[in-house]
């Protein structure tokens, strides 16, 4: 029972967020291992001026990952290289 009500936190948490918006709160995004991220989850990511937005990943390939920034299209690559600095996980 107790997993169920976190998990819906975690889905309400998710749509509390409109796509492109920048995090207000640091508990709400987490470093784990972005190797989980699969297309279309949506993931926290690092914008050149240090903040972290809200996003969803439209793919990934071996060497990157490209992640849809806004609702206008604008995208990011983020090299596998940068990966650990610049995506966080959606804390569940």
């Amino acid at each position: 029972m107790e997993a169920r009500i976190l998990e819906d936190q975690s889905i309400e948490l998710c749509r509390d967020y409109e796509l492109g918006e920048t995090i207000r709160c640091p508990s709400h995004m987490t470093p784990k291992d972005t190797d989980t991220l699969e297309k279309h989850d949506f993931a926290f990511v690092k914008r050149s001026d240090g903040s972290y937005s809200y996003a969803i990943l439209a793919y990934r390939t071996y060497e990157s990952m490209v992640f849809v920034m806004d609702d206008t299209g604008a995208t990011k690559r983020i090299g596998i290289k940068k990966w650990s600095n610049f995506v966080r996980l959606v804390a569940r």
